[in-house]
């Protein structure tokens, strides 16, 4: 029995911070993902990096340091008619890109999905990390959320439903650190489904007590992005005007679960009227479609020796052959209106 139609994960996420760096240039032989007669538009500049970075800074004192992908983001896209307009993530994505370094700190908002980037590691092992794809842009701070005393409200949340895939011990050192890894299997596109994995979500020890759920269970989790100090902070030594911070280890961007749907089931549906819960039979209907694409693109990989991305949820990725962006399906993420507008 085939998945419905209308049936896949609920997969949103937004961030609204402060630009640190932007990667981009206009492309005017640049074909849409989904239209081969439009062409032209802005892809990343250094393909090993994000497209764009974003600071944000929570009232609660915790940051999160934020890289969002995006297909190529084309100049015109179709209306419902059929017909060619201005496409406006374009057009603020332009202006942004025009400030050159005068970017940075400009407030931004950006709403997308969640997506899986899969590549071979120098042992050729096959590596999924998760990432941030980008589907609309804001870049007017009148129409974006603010904080009681006027400042600007800085976040990045969203929301994904699957099965969970495995539920694991967080190693640093070969330490246990008392927080739990979970990867969890989610479900993308509409005329063609797609299994993909977001991997290494974190969930902290003390809310890990309240979590019901088991391996092969169907959820729906709010997630954040957080930046976390791996590594201690060594000894602090005394000058004669101040004290030096000496912090070892590394900053890690991680996902983390801070909330879930007690009352997700079968008939839960989103805004616009999809089904999102993901069961695991249809895990393992869409397996064997996985399986095959991992295989295709390993050996194109092979072939072509691809450099990586650079993404969210990792510190570095070296010496690896890319094998492109999961999370796709066929869902063209600049079809519809801001849902924020």
């Amino acid at each position: 029995m085939s998945i419905e139609q209308n049936r896949k994960s609920a997969n949103s996420v937004t961030v609204q911070g402060r630009i640190i760096e932007t990667n981009m240039k206009f492309d005017k032989d640049v074909t849409d993902n989904f239209d081969d007669n439009n062409k032209g538009g802005i892809v990343k500049k250094e393909f090993k990096n994000p497209l764009m970075t974003i600071a944000v800074k929570r009232t609660d004192g915790t940051v999160a340091t934020v890289g969002v992908e995006a297909f190529s983001i084309m100049q015109n896209r179709k209306d419902k008619d059929g017909k060619y307009v201005e496409n406006s993530t374009f057009t603020a994505m332009k202006s942004i890109m025009d400030l050159g370094t005068d970017a940075k700190d400009v407030p931004i908002r950006i709403t997308g999905t969640y997506g899986e980037n899969m590549y071979l590691n120098k042992d050729d092992v096959l590596v999924s990390i998760p990432q941030i794809n980008m589907s609309y842009v804001e870049t007017n701070e009148t129409k974006m959320k603010h904080n009681t005393d006027g400042t600007l409200m800085e976040f990045a949340d969203g929301q994904i439903s699957g099965v969970i895939k495995s539920i694991s011990d967080e190693l640093i050192g070969g330490e246990e650190t008392g927080n739990k890894l979970l990867s969890v299997w989610f479900v993308s596109g509409v005329q063609s489904k797609r299994l993909n994995l977001l991997d290494r979500i974190v969930i902290d020890a003390d809310l890990f007590e309240e979590f019901e759920f088991d391996e092969g269970d169907s959820v729906k989790l709010d997630i954040e992005v957080k930046d976390v100090q791996r590594g201690t902070v060594q000894e602090e030594t005394t000058s004669r005007r101040r004290k030096a911070d000496n912090v070892g280890g590394y900053v890690a961007h991680e996902f983390h679960v801070f909330n879930w749907d007690d009352n997700f089931d079968e008939e839960s549906t989103d805004r616009r009227g999809n089904k999102i819960y993901i069961s695991e039979d249809d895990v393992k209907e869409l397996q064997h479609e996985r399986d095959i694409r991992i295989e295709a693109k390993k050996k194109k990989a092979e072939e072509k020796n691809e450099p990586s991305h650079k993404s969210i949820g990792s510190r570095r990725n070296t010496n690896n052959d890319n094998l492109g962006e999961g999370g796709i399906g066929d869902d063209n993420p600049f079809d519809e209106d801001d849902p924020f507008a």
